[in-house]
């Protein structure tokens, strides 16, 4: 999967907002990245809310990968 530095980076910014939300409960957060063709989603989820943004890029083919943190 290839995404430009440039694009990865603000679409980060977006969903680290999702993902920093302070929270008395644990909860787990991720990110998930997929990819379809030249289409590429990334979701940030904090267990409660999710924000999915579509950037440009190149997947490389059908394929997905998730990141817990």
């Amino acid at each position: 999967m290839k995404i430009r530095k440039s694009v990865l980076q603000e679409a980060l910014k977006v969903l680290g907002k999702v993902v920093s939300q302070t929270s008395p409960v644990e909860i787990q957060r991720s990110v998930r990245f997929l990819g379809v063709g030249a289409q590429v989603w990334l979701t940030a989820t904090d267990g409660v809310e999710s924000v999915t943004i579509e950037v440009a890029g190149d997947a490389g083919g059908d394929g997905g990968f998730c990141g817990r943190l």
